[in-house]
């Protein structure tokens, strides 16, 4: 992955999860939850969450993807 395409995909990332933040409330499940904070708010790499959340960089991806594609549908912005 490129280093402009990553630096989108965390500001997509940031900007979801502080739009959603406040109104998702219960709406993510506690780990996708926990992920979307660190990779949003921590900064961190999904490699990085991944191994503070004791999963693999795979699973961490899936997750990651789930979690955007709930946010987006909350905010009605899902076009699929």
């Amino acid at each position: 992955m490129g280093l402009a395409r990553l630096c989108i995909e965390r500001l997509v990332c940031r900007d979801e999860a502080l739009a959603a933040e406040v109104p998702l409330g219960d709406r993510l499940r506690p780990h996708r939850k926990a992920l979307s904070q660190l990779v949003a708010f921590d900064e961190l790499t999904v490699a990085e969450a991944a191994r503070a959340l004791g999963i693999t960089p795979t699973s961490a991806r899936m997750r990651l993807m789930r979690a955007r594609r709930r946010i987006r549908t909350f905010l009605g912005e899902d076009q699929r």
